[in-house]
């Protein structure tokens, strides 16, 4: 299925949506053009051939364009959004929802089950580095299980990423590509604000983040087993923003 009926269906999917974005969740959802990127993407890299696919939260509907253009793909979709994944299984049943909190223990079906993750974190180090380890226990325990994370350079600098891909690596996992402006998003006033502040137009350039991929290499350090509660953990302190 080629990339604008992928667009042309995640624009329908999207009206029929009454999105509101929710601010207690940090949510920024990315362009359909973005969207219909990331599925080609992921085809051209194999994450449809065969494999189990998690999407670690999906408020830009990611599934239900990956289902359109791959309905054989087979995905998990979780999200502490409970109506965002009532519409998603009302569009498309061919997937798995669970409502889920990255803050507690990822629920035990999904641990070591899962050959692909992908996944839009908030852009602090918090929320990064704890998506990356659940991410970590989501994943099959084999050599080349991947993961995709994003990450924006307007929240995190070059320390902070930095920090992120070691700890990445501590947990076994090698960052084979920076895909480097990768993902756009629907401009909010408060990222506006956050862009003005850090000296960039945002008449003129997007709201954008880097896509990182990670490929498992579990013989390079050991895979993360500490999977505990975290529910006073505050993922979305910007500090002074409110990205």
């Amino acid at each position: 299925m080629c990339p604008k009926e992928t667009e042309m269906y995640l624009w329908y999917a999207r009206e029929a949506y009454p999105y509101t974005r929710r601010d207690d969740l940090d949510q920024c959802r990315a362009t359909v053009q973005t969207v219909v990127r990331r599925v080609t993407l992921l085809g051209k890299e194999g994450a449809f051939d065969n494999k189990t696919i998690l999407l670690m939260g999906d408020d830009d509907l990611l599934s239900l364009a990956i289902l359109h253009a791959h309905p054989e793909a087979r995905i998990m979709v979780i999200d502490k959004d409970a109506e965002l994944l009532s519409y998603i299984l009302g569009m498309n049943t061919n997937l798995g929802c669970i409502n889920y909190d990255v803050r507690s223990p990822l629920p035990s079906e999904l641990v070591n089950a899962y050959d692909v993750v992908f996944t839009d974190p908030p852009y602090t180090t918090a929320g990064q580095e704890l998506f990356l380890r659940r991410a970590v226990r989501a994943m099959k325990p084999k050599n080349g299980s991947v993961l995709y994370m994003c990450g924006s350079v307007l929240y995190l600098d070059e320390a902070k990423i930095m920090g992120i891909i070691s700890l990445a690596e501590c947990f076994g996992l090698k960052l084979e590509h920076c895909y480097s402006g990768f993902n756009d998003y629907e401009l909010l006033d408060d990222v506006a604000r956050d862009m003005v502040l850090a000296g960039k137009d945002p008449k003129k350039e997007p709201f954008s983040s880097n896509l990182y991929k990670y490929v498992a290499e579990w013989t390079i350090g050991d895979r993360i087993e500490d999977d505990a509660s975290i529910e006073d953990l505050d993922i979305y302190n910007y500090g002074h923003t409110n990205g």
